[in-house]
């Protein structure tokens, strides 16, 4: 009888442990499967990430990147694309546009709030309703970031369409010194240009973790393959103030 017992156990134990590996090899899977590809994520993406354009009264261009954030239409990108400086003044562009990878041409945008100092600016569609091609970006949060995650950097480089390029995060944190001013920001081993400025920064899971705005200069050369990106939660602070 004793003997039958311990059969039972030791079975039951058994297939307990069956159970845990199942479920275990399971969530790794799912945890495996939940990650992007590169082709994925640049997809996903196109609906999300727009060509942002920014004209002055005499004719003066700038182009760049902006993010969805909102069914509605309402914008995110670097307060440095709808601000430019004269005569060393800095003067606010007249008229904003932006574009989305599936259109041919531009669609107005009305600017809402700037801030240099964190260079960051928000805008919204004019034409509230006809935005079906946009899509909300996923955000992600940015203190959890670590060096060595990898990231992808989706923009209008070299005001060529939406692109991507991919790197990982150099420094998580870093604070640098950059037009007179201490910013905290997220240094990638990224290939960027100015056309990415405005763009997203997403993670292996195609959420936003930041925005590019930024490359240095040595010796009055542009230091090639580093990037440096305002993190997300401080974008989602000023967003929703």
């Amino acid at each position: 009888m004793m003997g039958r017992r311990r059969l039972v156990f030791i079975s039951a134990v058994s297939s307990f442990v069956v159970c845990l590996v199942f479920v275990g090899f399971m969530l790794i899977l799912c945890k495996v499967n939940s990650a992007r590809t590169p082709k994925e994520i640049y997809r996903e993406s196109l609906s999300s990430v727009v060509e942002f354009k920014s004209t002055a009264g005499d004719g003066k261009e700038c182009y760049g990147s902006a993010v969805v954030m909102s069914d509605d239409g309402r914008l995110v990108t670097n307060a440095h694309l709808v601000m430019y400086k004269q005569s060393g003044i800095y003067r606010q562009f007249k008229t904003f546009e932006i574009r989305s990878a599936y259109e041919e041409s531009y669609e107005p945008a009305a600017l809402l709030k700037y801030d240099m100092t964190l260079d960051i600016a928000v805008l919204q569609v004019k034409n509230t309703e006809d935005n079906h091609s946009f899509l909300p970006v996923k955000t992600g949060d940015s203190a959890k970031l670590k060096t060595g995650n990898r990231v992808y950097a989706i923009g209008n480089a070299l005001n060529q369409g939406i692109s991507i390029t991919q790197g990982i995060i150099s420094l998580a944190q870093v604070d640098i010194e950059y037009e007179g001013i201490i910013r905290n920001m997220i240094q990638c081993d990224l290939t960027i240009n100015e056309g990415n400025s405005g763009g997203a920064l997403l993670n292996k899971d195609g959420k936003m973790i930041g925005m590019p705005s930024f490359r240095l200069k040595e010796d009055g050369e542009i230091v090639q393959g580093l990037a440096y990106c305002i993190p997300m939660n401080l974008i989602a602070s000023f967003y929703q103030s």
